[in-house]
C-alpha cells in the first residue's frame, strides 16, 4: 500500500491511500475512510459492490481517463451510450465476442 499525504493551506490534511486488490465494501466500512470517495478501478467489483447503475457510470469515466490520458477526445453522449450497452442486461458485458453473443438482441431494438 501506498499513502500520499496532502496537505492544502488553511484545510484539513487529506491522506490518499493506493491499495492493490479486492476488498471495495471493507475498505468503504474501515473507520478513518471516507466511504464517499473511495474509488477503484475495478468494474465487476463496483458492480457488486454499488449495483450497475455505479458500475455504468464507472464504465464512461474510465474510458474517458485513458482516453485523455493519450489526448484523444470522446463526446461523452457515446461513452453513456457504449457504457449502457454493456450493462443494458442488468449485469456488466464486455465488448468482445463472448460478451456480445449474450446480448442476442440488436443494440437498435434498445
Amino acid at each position: 500500500a501506498v499513502i500520499n499525504e496532502e496537505e492544502k493551506e488553511g484545510k484539513k490534511t487529506t491522506y490518499h491511500l493506493l491499495v492493490e486488490g479486492y476488498g471495495l465494501a471493507e475498505v468503504m466500512g474501515s473507520p478513518g475512510v471516507d466511504g464517499r470517495n473511495t474509488t477503484t478501478n475495478h468494474i465487476i467489483e463496483v458492480e457488486y459492490t454499488l449495483g450497475v447503475e455505479a458500475a455504468r457510470k464507472m464504465i464512461s469515466s474510465e474510458i474517458s481517463y485513458i482516453m485523455k490520458a493519450y489526448g484523444i477526445g470522446i463526446d461523452s453522449r457515446h461513452l453513456l451510450l457504449l457504457s449502457d450497452v454493456m450493462t443494458f442486461k442488468g449485469e456488466v458485458l464486455g465488448i468482445t465476442r463472448f460478451g456480445v453473443s449474450k446480448m442476442r438482441e440488436s443494440v437498435l431494438m434498445l
